[in-house]
């Protein structure tokens, strides 16, 4: 799965490393899901996640109030394009 982790999260780009997860630098159309603050961060613009051209579109985390395991088990069970 390929991964875009907003860079204000640099403790769960190291989790998410160790686990095996292929991170990106920045969203791409192959882009699979999106971590990000939505409620604190401007840079997550729901507005250009839906102009990615993927079949679905990215899986969108909200990184809000959820810890690192938290997130690893949403990418490991979900599926379908939703906001968690």
């Amino acid at each position: 799965m390929k991964i875009y982790v907003d860079s204000s999260l640099s403790s769960l780009k190291i989790y998410l490393k160790q686990r095996g997860y292929s991170l990106q630098d920045e969203i791409y159309s192959d882009t699979e899901a999106i971590v990000c603050d939505l409620k604190n961060d401007n840079s997550c613009s729901l507005d250009y996640v839906k102009a990615l051209s993927n079949d679905k579109g990215p899986l969108i985390i909200d990184s809000g109030s959820k810890s690192d395991e938290d997130i690893d088990y949403i990418l490991k069970t979900r599926h379908s394009n939703y906001i968690f």
